[in-house]
């Protein structure tokens, strides 16, 4: 019983004890402050990921690097392409590069998917009529 009364801080887990998250941290404040600390520093644009699927299959073929150029201007709302490069810190000419890209690849993208259509019409056409 005196094992299951005991608070979690208190205990051994892989040799090791548990912190609480009020737990003093010298020259920060807690380990609350310390998380929070760490979360602000992340770039938001890292969280951001494509609402479709046809988005995301066209995003995911881009670099990383392009990939945070697209993260920027996708999130920064009307901004221009060179507005997004200095967010990222890239050259407005890598930026339009990737506005290319990424038509580039949308209008491939629909051409596939409509290539796919006219074959799977058309292979539905060939099967239903032997019927």
């Amino acid at each position: 019983m005196h094992r299951q009364l005991r608070p979690l801080w208190q205990r051994k887990t892989a040799g090791g004890r548990l912190l609480s998250l009020d737990h003093p941290v010298p020259g920060v404040g807690t380990l609350v402050d310390v998380l929070a600390d760490r979360a602000a520093h992340d770039e938001p644009s890292a969280l951001w990921e494509p609402d479709t699927d046809a988005a995301a299959c066209v995003f995911s073929q881009l670099s990383p690097d392009e990939q945070q150029v697209a993260r920027a201007w996708a999130q920064a709302g009307r901004a221009s392409w060179a507005e997004a490069s200095d967010l990222v810190g890239v050259t407005a000419h890598e930026a339009d590069s990737v506005r290319r890209k990424l038509r580039r690849l949308g209008r491939r993208f629909e051409e596939r998917t409509a290539a796919a259509r006219v074959t799977r019409g058309a292979l539905t056409g060939i099967a239903g009529s032997g019927a």
